[in-house]
């Protein structure tokens, strides 16, 4: 098993990192602040403003003293300047910005002064220069990452299915969900949140296979994956209750445990931002009915965002949620993770995606959907009838090459994200989601 997993996340890695990189301004400050703290052991950008592109600023807040933050003010800050996206994903990138660091300075050595090594972005990576070069430096560190994730989640499936379907379903969220097109190609939140999502899953199995002392350290994990991205709370919420509820003797261990994450980070934003939560804490959408029912469809099946339409094969694992329910399988984690997948789908709904490829609220929930597989994948082998097994076997690997084939796109393919600005910013042209004549995916061809 470990050697299966060590080749798949070398597979991974290794086409996750030949990919180019692609800008992406709300991850645009996760390495300059990795570079502050290893330089200077601060977090505030100071240093980096005045080299910032405007395209970047809405990503910028000022702290004035004594006074909590302010999303980029108009005028000069009183204070210091700081990312306005949160501060967490910056220590993952942390390890990659000291290892290159260390290692640029050997690699300058090498005779690489020859065809794409001439592209300006390159030459300053090579030349140290981890500002000027961001996209190159998050897209390595979120290749790493991503990687780490598919290699865990192959962990995952290994626990209810044999070796080669574990790997080929692993392989699947690989390259036919945003794990490749988003969460591998820059530091947004999703696949730092996403690899820890897939450490708790994995420590809960653990736990209900024999070895429950683990379930003291899982909110370790946890409280980091809330650090990340509020939406873990649902997550946070969720599994608290079920350690209180199969774990009771354990809850104030499991409490105790979420400290040497929490408290450091609540310290740090009283002390810096003057608040216990930061700015982005604080943001909050339109949860009408109409808000909420709009947003939904067109996460789940508009030609530009829907998950089900960049990922066809994901219905699947909603039908083996469902078998998974009659048969009472792996309960009660099973029915509460189905339960966070369902409220988180309405906590996003509101909420534009912004530029982007496809669904990327939804790489958060990658973990659930690979876990709903195993069930569906039983009950197919169960089948008595080899014709209507064939058939959903071939349905099943159709939709798994065309989901690969669309997050090719979104993972190679400059046009798909210049969709995002041309003919109109889907910001402000938001209906532009819902044109079949100029699918995202399509862009280009």
């Amino acid at each position: 098993m470990e050697r299966r997993r060590l080749c798949l996340f070398a597979a991974c890695w290794v086409v996750y990192s030949i990919c180019p990189p692609f800008p992406s301004h709300d991850s645009f400050w996760a390495v300059p602040v990795a570079e502050s703290i290893l330089l200077r052991g601060d977090t505030d950008i100071d240093e980096y403003v005045s080299r910032t592109p405007p395209a970047a600023t809405y990503t910028m807040e000022c702290v004035p003293p004594h006074q909590p933050a302010i999303r980029f003010p108009k005028g000069s800050c009183p204070g210091r300047w700081y990312s306005y996206f949160p501060v967490s994903v910056s220590i993952f990138a942390l390890p990659v910005v000291a290892a290159l660091k260390v290692s640029l300075p050997a690699i300058r050595q090498l005779p690489l002064d020859f065809g794409p090594f001439r592209h300006p972005v390159l030459r300053a990576f090579l030349a140290g220069d981890l500002f000027a070069s961001n996209v190159v430096v998050q897209s390595l560190a979120a290749s790493l990452y991503a990687a780490l994730a598919a290699a865990l989640l192959y962990g995952l499936l290994r626990r209810f299915l044999p070796p080669r379907p574990a790997t080929a379903f692993a392989l699947a969220f690989a390259f036919g969900t945003p794990m490749w097109s988003i969460a591998s190609r820059g530091l947004w939140q999703h696949g730092p949140l996403l690899l820890l999502l897939l450490i708790v899953f994995d420590m809960l199995l653990r736990a209900r296979d024999g070895k429950p002392e683990i379930i003291d350290y899982v909110s370790l994990p946890l409280a980091a994956a809330f650090t990340i991205r509020p939406t873990a709370a649902l997550w946070v919420a969720a599994i608290t209750l079920y350690v209180a509820a199969c774990y009771r003797n354990r809850l104030p261990r499991y409490l105790a445990w979420s400290l040497p994450v929490a408290a450091p980070w609540f310290a740090y934003h009283l002390l810096t931002r003057h608040s216990l939560l930061p700015l982005y804490f604080h943001t909050f959408a339109d949860y009408s009915a109409a808000a909420v029912s709009s947003g939904l469809a067109a996460q789940l099946f508009s030609p530009s965002r829907g998950l089900l339409v960049f990922s066809p094969f994901l219905l699947f694992p909603a039908v083996g949620f469902l078998i998974a329910m009659r048969r009472r399988w792996l309960f009660p984690l099973a029915p509460l993770a189905g339960v966070v997948v369902a409220l988180h789908a309405i906590l996003v709904a509101p909420w534009s995606p912004g530029h982007c490829y496809g669904s990327r609220y939804y790489a958060d929930t990658l973990p659930v959907f690979a876990l709903f597989l195993a069930p569906a994948y039983d009950a197919w082998k169960a089948l008595n009838a080899p014709r209507l097994r064939f058939a959903l076997a071939a349905c099943f690997w159709a939709c798994v090459a065309a989901s690969v084939l669309i997050h090719a796109r979104g993972a190679t393919a400059s046009a798909v994200h210049e969709w995002n600005s041309t003919p109109a910013n889907v910001d402000l042209a938001p209906a532009r989601i819902w044109d079949w004549r100029d699918p995202q995916f399509l862009r280009g061809l």
